[in-house]
């Protein structure tokens, strides 16, 4: 059996400014007792894993960046995040974190900041064994909070590791914060999850707001917003992507217990929602080899109502939403939404839900 590191720790890290930043390593090995504090590192980063890791207990309340425990971010400012791409690898090797908190009294510097756990312009994990994060926290009082474990610029990639989880991670739920964007991840760019284990996300939170006007949205995932190779948040993923993807998934799907105001488990963003066209986005999910399980998650902001806030309990796919080669079961059991649309839904204009078994 290899040996388990547990790393606990409680950073209180009041600025990080980007001058205050050490430039990036090009590649770091992860041993027992690497980490005890946060990583901070611009441009590309490759961590080897040489043993299974659990960070605990991280804590962060810089004021202008997210992620307690992995922090990165590109070295000339006012470029494309997929200038700086943090990836960890390590074969057969776990990592988890819990309890790991980004906490801003204030307001974020850069819009839709965050990542209870881990901050990235590009971040990918590959050739791994087993991936969990569980009861992570971002929470800021005073502004849009997005990601309650991971936050991207770009976009967010599981590649050939085992199984993953992301269970009770929340976004700030004292009733302060503005709009809330992914429970439990966020990503301007794309998600995609290719070649793994099982995949499992329970009982994540957007958390709470203070009035109808903000939109809290994707209680497991908000994907698909901006595409990675621009510098502009506003020039959406090109035609042909798709926001969030599940493909060659060797074990399940579930996403169970899920909460937000509208998409209680995913969002799938793309240009349309903005009146844009020629752009990419919506979901797919392509070759399972078990069950794919969508149940119980909620859409409801219960007396905080407006046109968007209570729809769609499960997903909402800002383009196609495709479904294929599923060898397990299929269901869509006890979604909720307030308003209308319980399962799902799928941008109205020119865009379907295809079921291919």
């Amino acid at each position: 059996m290899k040996p388990k590191f547990t790393v606990s720790a409680i950073l209180l890290l009041m600025s990080a400014a980007i001058t205050q930043m050490g430039t990036a390593q090009q590649a770091q090995d992860l041993h027992q007792g690497s980490v005890t504090n946060r990583q901070e590192t611009q441009g590309d980063i490759t961590y080897t894993l040489k043993d299974d890791l659990t960070f605990s207990d991280f804590q962060t309340e810089d004021t202008i960046f997210g992620g307690s425990v992995f922090f990165n971010q590109i070295e000339v400012a006012h470029t494309p995040p997929n200038q700086s791409t943090m990836t960890f690898t390590g074969a057969g090797m776990s990592m988890s974190f819990d309890n790991c908190s980004s906490i801003n009294n204030t307001k974020w510097i850069n819009p839709n900041e965050g990542g209870g756990a881990i901050r990235a312009e590009m971040l990918i994990f590959t050739d791994m064994g087993d991936i969990s994060f569980n009861n992570c926290r971002s929470i800021v009082n005073t502004d849009t909070n997005a990601g309650g474990a991971i936050n991207a610029r770009g976009d967010v990639t599981f590649s050939q590791v085992g199984n993953i989880s992301f269970t009770n991670n929340t976004l700030g739920n004292d009733g302060k914060q503005g709009q809330a964007l992914g429970g439990a991840l966020f990503a301007w760019g794309t998600v995609n999850f290719k070649d793994t284990g099982s995949i499992l996300f329970s009982n994540n939170s957007t958390g709470q707001s203070p009035h109808e006007d903000y939109s809290n949205i994707g209680g497991a995932i908000h994907a698909g917003a901006s595409n990675s190779g621009s510098e502009n948040l506003k020039d959406y993923i090109p035609a042909g992507e798709v926001a969030v993807t599940f493909q060659n998934i060797n074990g399940s799907i579930t996403f169970e217990g899920n909460s937000a105001w509208m998409a209680g488990a995913i969002y799938a963003y793309a240009g349309t929602v903005d009146g844009k066209e020629g752009t990419g986005g919506g979901m797919k999910i392509d070759t399972v080899a078990g069950d794919v399980i969508f149940k119980n998650n909620v859409a409801d902001s219960g007396a905080l109502v407006s046109a968007y806030n209570g729809n769609y309990g499960a997903i909402y796919s800002g383009q196609d939403l495709t479904i294929s080669n599923v060898q397990g079961d299929l269901r869509f059991d006890g979604n909720r939404a307030a308003n209308n649309v319980g399962a799902f839904g799928v941008h109205p204009q020119q865009h379907r839900f295809h079921y291919i078994h």
